[in-house]
């Protein structure tokens, strides 16, 4: 479908677990009508402590099997939509071999998939998946368990940055081939402490929010895109959130900053926020070559 128009060649990372199983179908739902390249990739990571006091005989060949499996159970999937799926076993730091993949075959879009549930005491985003976001040079999507990929409305946060600038427009492209609902979102974090004591900063961050908005209202006139617009006050990550809930929102398109290394994705920033917590796929634009 169309919104594979954005992206030649898709490399799919999935693991043991069923969350990438899950991620891979619903990437085939787009990809399967017009021919584009799905790469399947499975890390087996590596492990350390006194793996020879195991009972298995060829401890690296049974710790493989459950990598080899997915890939099998994949590559069937992909026979029975008719999509020619490669798929590549590797052994090594996850992560790292996701993006190192992704980069030696030419892909523009890795796909990850995320658990359902992340755990009652310790709501953060899985070290892999925060890995590839952060270091990957390219577009990261990220479907949770038990979601489905669809692009009836479609929510853009606006910060103002190069970023989120690039992730817009390419929330465009889909919209007009989707005839989707786009919403616009610019939330200003207002510390109390500047609330009380400088009420003319406050004025000057509700412009500028203003503004930012405004910009991308204009840029979409012409468009025949359906737009609905709004600033709100708080926690950015937090009123993302409710902003999802509330308007039942399908998919979300965030820049990602540019910084280096695994910096790139800090804990506690906006985008590990939403990334952790929705249940709705989130789509990080990394690349600014649109």
């Amino acid at each position: 479908m169309k919104v594979f128009q954005l992206y030649r060649k898709i490399l799919i990372a999935c693991g043991a677990e069923s969350s990438g199983i899950h991620a891979f179908k619903e990437i085939l739902k787009y990809v399967k009508n017009n021919s584009k390249r799905v790469i399947a990739l499975s890390v087996v990571p590596f492990h350390e402590g006194d793996l020879h006091l195991w009972v298995f005989k060829d401890i690296e060949k049974e710790f493989k099997k459950p990598f080899e499996k997915v890939l099998e159970e994949l590559k069937k999937i992909g026979e029975q939509e008719e999509v020619i799926v490669k798929t590549i076993l590797e052994e090594g730091e996850p992560f790292s071999k996701i993006v190192d993949i992704a980069l030696s075959e030419n892909c523009d879009l890795v796909v990850v998939g995320r658990k359902r549930e992340l755990g009652l005491l310790r709501k953060i985003l899985g070290a892999n998946v925060a890995r590839v976001i952060g270091y990957s040079p390219i577009d990261v999507l990220v479907i949770p368990e038990g979601s489905e990929l669809r692009f009836r409305r479609i929510l853009v946060p606006l910060d103002g940055s190069i970023y989120s600038e690039v992730a817009f427009k390419k929330a465009c492209k889909v919209a007009q081939d989707f005839s989707s609902e786009l919403y616009l979102l610019s939330v200003v974090d207002i510390p109390v402490e500047v609330s009380v004591e400088r009420p003319e900063l406050v004025e000057g961050l509700y412009s500028s929010a203003r503004g930012v908005i405004d910009r991308a209202r204009k840029a979409v006139e012409n468009l025949g895109i359906s737009v609905e617009e709004s600033i709100r006050e708080g926690d950015p990550g937090e009123k993302i959130l409710s902003f999802i809930e509330e308007k039942d929102i399908d998919v979300v398109f965030m820049g990602s900053h540019g910084r280096s290394g695994i910096k790139r994705l800090l804990m506690g920033s906006v985008a590990e926020k939403v990334l952790t917590f929705t249940k709705v796929p989130v789509l990080i634009s990394k690349n600014l070559e649109f």
